[in-house]
C-alpha cells in the first residue's frame, strides 16, 4: 500500500513543484521589471527636474554676465568685472551639464558654443580697455554690431536649446508612461493566469487525492477479502486433517 501511495503521489508532487517554480520565476520577473520601471521613472524625473533648473540658471546667468560687462564699461567699477568672472564658469558648467543630460548633438549647440566663446572674448577685451582707462572704447565694443550679432546667435541657440530640453522632457515622459502601461498590462495578464493555473492545479491535486483514497479503499477491501479467504482455507485444511 505504501508503494502504491508513493506512485500515486508522484503526479501531484511534480505538478506542485512545477507550479511553485513557475510562480517564483514569474514573480521574480514581474518584481524585477517593476523595480526597473521604478528606477527609470525616478532617474528620468530627476533629470527633468535638473534640466528645468539648468534652463532657468542658464538664462539668468546669461543676463548677469551681459549686465556685468556693460556696467563695468559704464561705471568703470572693478567689482563688476569680479562679478563677471565669478559667474562666467558657472554658466559654462550649466550649459555643459545640460548638453550631457540631453545628449544633443544639434548643429545649433556648436553655433551657440562658438558664439559664447566670441562673446566672452569681446567682453574680456572690454574689461582690458576699462582697466587701461579706455571706457568709451569698451562701451563701443559691447554695443557694436559684431557684439549684437554674436548675441543674437547665442540667444537663438539658447532658444533652440530650450526647445531641445522641452523635447527631451516630453520624450522621457512618454517613455515612462509606456513603461508603466506595459508593466501594468503584464501584471493584469500574468496575475490572472497564475490564479487560474493554481486553481486548476489544486483541483487536479484534489482529484488525485480522491483517486488515491479510492485506490487505498479498494486495496484495503481486497486485503480483507484475501485475509478472509486465507482463514477459510486454513479452516478447511484443519477440518480435513
Amino acid at each position: 500500500m505504501s508503494l502504491a501511495s508513493s506512485v500515486k503521489n508522484r503526479g501531484p508532487m511534480a505538478v506542485l513543484t512545477a507550479a511553485l517554480v513557475s510562480t517564483s520565476v514569474v514573480l521574480l520577473l514581474l518584481g524585477g521589471n517593476s523595480f526597473r520601471v521604478y528606477v527609470d521613472v525616478k532617474n528620468a524625473t530627476g533629470q527633468m527636474m535638473r534640466l528645468t533648473e539648468l534652463q532657468e540658471t542658464i538664462l539668468h546667468l546669461d543676463e548677469v554676465l551681459t549686465m556685468s560687462a556693460r556696467m563695468a564699461t559704464i561705471t568703470g567699477n572693478a567689482s563688476w568685472e569680479t562679478r563677471y568672472f565669478q559667474f562666467e564658469p558657472k554658466l559654462d558648467g550649466a550649459i555643459i551639464e545640460a548638453i550631457n543630460l540631453i545628449g544633443d548633438s544639434h548643429p545649433k549647440v556648436t553655433q551657440t558654443d562658438a558664439a559664447n566663446i566670441k562673446l566672452v572674448e569681446i567682453e574680456k577685451r572690454a574689461f582690458e580697455l576699462v582697466r587701461s582707462g579706455h571706457a568709451d572704447e569698451a562701451s563701443s565694443l559691447l554695443f557694436s554690431d559684431e557684439y549684437e550679432r554674436q548675441k543674437r546667435i547665442y540667444s537663438d541657440g539658447l532658444e533652440e536649446f530650450e526647445i531641445a530640453i522641452s523635447k527631451f522632457i516630453t520624450r522621457k515622459l512618454e517613455e515612462n508612461r509606456q513603461q508603466v502601461v506595459w508593466n501594468g498590462l503584464a501584471l493584469a495578464l500574468l496575475i490572472p493566469l497564475l490564479i487560474i493555473s493554481w486553481v486548476v492545479m489544486i483541483r487536479a491535486v484534489r482529484r488525485w487525492q480522491t483517486n488515491l483514497s479510492e485506490t487505498n479503499h479498494q486495496l484495503n477491501q481486497q486485503t480483507r477479502e484475501l485475509r478472509e479467504l486465507n482463514q477459510l482455507l486454513d479452516q478447511r485444511v484443519a477440518e480435513r486433517t
